[in-house]
């Protein structure tokens, strides 16, 4: 008796890892992409949450009438919000002290805006993009 593999067997494996590879990989690339999509709506979720509490806690009372606008860079300075990246380090200047908030596509998220204001008595952050 021969001890081994022939050449069809192996060749027969080769096709069936292909197969589940094809299948696979589409699958695992949604699936990344929506823990991508979900993680910047997680990270937005937070911004607005943190502009409100900011408002909340710093300005006294805004009217009905009245929107202000809040930068990240001001929620990171006031503790609002943690930077995920040091100041000095990786496309954060040294101008933000308290360092710098990316996405996951690296985008430096300090300058944008989140616009605050009441409705129905309710306060609403809206992140601006």
């Amino acid at each position: 008796m021969k001890k081994g593999f022939t050449l069809v067997e192996l060749l027969a494996v080769i096709a069936l890892l292909s197969i589940i590879i094809l299948i696979a990989v589409p699958s695992i690339t949604k699936l990344r992409q929506s823990a991508v999509e979900k993680e910047r709506e997680n990270q937005i979720k937070e911004i607005e949450s943190a502009a409100v509490f900011y408002v909340q806690d710093e300005i006294i009372e805004i009217s009905e009438d009245t929107t202000i606008s809040v930068t990240v860079k001001m929620l990171i300075d006031t503790g609002y919000v943690k930077a995920n990246v040091e100041s000095g380090k990786t496309n954060c200047s040294s101008d933000n002290s308290n360092g710098c908030l990316f996405d996951l596509n690296g985008n430096n998220l300090n300058s944008k805006e989140v616009k605050i204001s009441k409705i129905n008595n309710k306060l609403v952050a809206k992140y601006q993009e």
